[in-house]
């Protein structure tokens, strides 16, 4: 988006002088929809057939098995996208208060030093 912003002076009318917020609450938004999703993958089902022993399908679709060919390679990117890109952003949000009360720190530093991470800070804070 912001280096959108500086070829398009249409983009840049919209964004304006904020695009670092933009960008925060555009990937704000986008994390629900990507958490939602996650979570649609790693879900299955049972179905109850009596006596009869089924195997676990995936909840979303009852005709594919749950971690077999076809799902496994979605499972699989499932697992990528929340250790890459869930989990870090939600320990982020959950612990930016903390990791910038103790920035004295020189592991911590980074918090308060680099100017991007910052500006995008005070725009989700």
């Amino acid at each position: 988006i912001i280096v959108a912003g500086r070829c398009s002076s249409k983009i840049s009318a919209l964004c304006r002088y904020n695009a670092v917020p933009v960008l925060a609450t555009l990937i704000l938004l986008s994390y629900s929809k990507i958490l939602r999703t996650t979570i649609t993958i790693f879900s299955f089902g049972a179905i109850d057939a009596g006596n009869v022993t089924v195997p676990l399908v995936w909840l979303y679709d009852g005709n594919l098995r749950f971690l077999e060919f076809k799902h496994a390679f979605l499972f699989a990117f499932g697992i990528f996208v929340t250790s890459l890109l869930i989990v870090p952003y939600t320990v982020t949000l959950l612990f930016l208060p903390c990791l910038q009360s103790k920035s004295h720190w020189r592991v911590f530093r980074w918090v308060n030093t680099s100017s991007h991470f910052s500006t995008a800070t005070q725009a989700l804070s």
